[in-house]
C-alpha cells in the first residue's frame, strides 16, 4: 500500500488471486468403536460409556447392554436389604421373589402383547427372577438346606413357565424385536440348563470355568461389538455354511481375547 492509503496494482491483483477465506471450521474428526458398521461416537460419548453408567451423565449408551447393570444393582440392593434383616438364606423369601418377579414379567409381557409398539422391558424382570433362583439354588445345592430342597422343584417350574409365557406374549407381535419369541426362550432355558448341570457336577470349580467367570462381564459388554462387526462381514460371503463356521470362530475368538486383555 502506497503512503495515500491506496493498493498499488500488483498488490490488487495479488489479492484477487487469492482464494477466499472459509468462515466455516472444518469439523474435528470423531473416534469410532465400530468401523465396519459406521457408528461413530464423540469422546464425550465414550468417556461417559467408560464409566458404565451414561444415562446418569445424559449421555446415550454406546455399547446396548448397560440395562443388565440396572438388574444387578437392584439385585444387590435387593441382597443388602435381606442380609440386613437377616433373610438372606432365607429360602421362603427367595422363592416369594422369584414368585413376585415372575408374575411381574407375565404382566409386562401380556401388556406388550397387547401394545406390540411397546419397549417395556420385560427381560429385567425375568432376570431378577433367574438371579433369586441362583440365590436358591445355593442354598439347595450346596449350602444343603431342607427348606430350599422342597421349594426348589417348584420355584423352578413356575421361573421356565412364566418366562416362557413372558417371552412368548412379549416377543411375539413385537415390532421393535429382531430376536422373536423363539430366540429369546431357547436362549434362557438353555442358559438355565448348563447353570444346572454345572451345579449339579461341581464344574464350576474347575479351572477354565473359573477363568470364564473371572471375565464374564467383560465378556458380555464386548461379544455385542464383535457379532456386529461380523454382521457387517455376512453379506460379503457367498456359502452361508461357511459363514456360519467362520462366524462362529470369530465371535468366540475376539470376544474371549477382547475380553481377556480388558481383565489383565
Amino acid at each position: 500500500t502506497s503512503r495515500t492509503g491506496r493498493m498499488s496494482t500488483c498488490e490488487r491483483g495479488r489479492k484477487a488471486e487469492a482464494p477466499p477465506r472459509s468462515t466455516v471450521t472444518p469439523p474435528l474428526p470423531r473416534p469410532t468403536l465400530e468401523p465396519m458398521t459406521g457408528s461413530f461416537f464423540s469422546f464425550r460419548e465414550i468417556a461417559a460409556n467408560a464409566t458404565m453408567i451414561p444415562l446418569f451423565l445424559r449421555e446415550g449408551p454406546v455399547i446396548g447392554v448397560y440395562w443388565t447393570l440396572h438388574i444387578e444393582l437392584v439385585f444387590y440392593a435387593a441382597c443388602f436389604a435381606l442380609f440386613a434383616i437377616a433373610r438372606l438364606h432365607d429360602a421362603r423369601v427367595n422363592a416369594g421373589l422369584i414368585c413376585c418377579y415372575t408374575a411381574i414379567g407375565v404382566a409386562a409381557g401380556a401388556w406388550r402383547f397387547a401394545h406390540a409398539g411397546s419397549g417395556l422391558p420385560i427381560g429385567i424382570p425375568t432376570y431378577l427372577a433367574a438371579m433369586h433362583f441362583g440365590t436358591l439354588a445355593r442354598l439347595h445345592l450346596i449350602e444343603h438346606d431342607a427348606r430350599a430342597a422342597r421349594l426348589f422343584a417348584p420355584a423352578l417350574v413356575v421361573l421356565l413357565a412364566g418366562v416362557m409365557a413372558t417371552n412368548t406374549a412379549g416377543y411375539l407381535h413385537a415390532s421393535d424385536e429382531a430376536m422373536g419369541w423363539i430366540a429369546t426362550n431357547t436362549g434362557y432355558l438353555t442358559g438355565v440348563a448348563l447353570f444346572l448341570l454345572c451345579v449339579h457336577r461341581g464344574m464350576f470349580a474347575r479351572r477354565p470355568l473359573v477363568y470364564a467367570g473371572a471375565i464374564s462381564y467383560s465378556l458380555y459388554l464386548f461379544h455385542i461389538p464383535v457379532i456386529q462387526c461380523w454382521e457387517a462381514l455376512w453379506p460379503h460371503l457367498s456359502d452361508w455354511r461357511v459363514a456360519a463356521l467362520l462366524g462362529t470362530v470369530f465371535v468366540f475368538a475376539a470376544a474371549i481375547g477382547v475380553s481377556s486383555l480388558m481383565y489383565r
